[in-house]
C-alpha cells in the first residue's frame, strides 16, 4: 500500500481523500503555452517515472492520468467555468467578421 511506501501507519477503513487546491480556471497564463507545458512534462519525465514505479513497487494502482502525463492543463473541465482571479477562463465566441462593402 501507499502507507507502507511512506512508511507510516495504514489509513483507516472509512478514509476517503478529498480534492484540495482545485480552483477552477487558469490561474496563470502557462496552460495558454503549449510549447512550454509539453517541454516542461518532457523536463519531469524522470519523476513522472519514479512516481509510476514507486507506485507499482507498493502495489498501488497508477492513476491513468498519472500514465498519460495528464495534468490540469489537459483537463478542459479545469480551466472552464472559472468565476473569479485575474486568468478566469476566457469565454470562447465566433468571430463574424462583416466583410467590407463595395464603392
Amino acid at each position: 500500500s501507499i502507507t507502507n511506501l511512506l512508511g507510516i501507519p495504514p489509513y483507516p477503513d472509512d478514509y476517503q481523500s478529498k480534492r484540495h487546491n482545485s480552483v477552477k480556471g487558469h490561474r496563470t497564463e502557462l496552460c495558454l503555452n503549449s510549447t512550454f507545458t509539453d517541454e516542461f512534462k518532457r523536463f519531469l519525465d524522470s519523476e513522472y517515472r519514479g512516481v509510476t514505479a514507486a507506485l507499482e513497487r507498493a502495489g498501488v494502482p497508477v492513476p491513468v492520468s498519472l500514465r498519460t502525463r495528464r495534468t490540469r492543463c489537459d483537463r478542459l473541465e479545469e480551466l472552464q467555468n472559472a468565476t473569479k482571479g485575474p486568468y478566469a477562463a476566457p469565454t470562447l465566441v465566433e468571430a463574424r467578421v462583416t466583410p467590407p462593402t463595395a464603392k
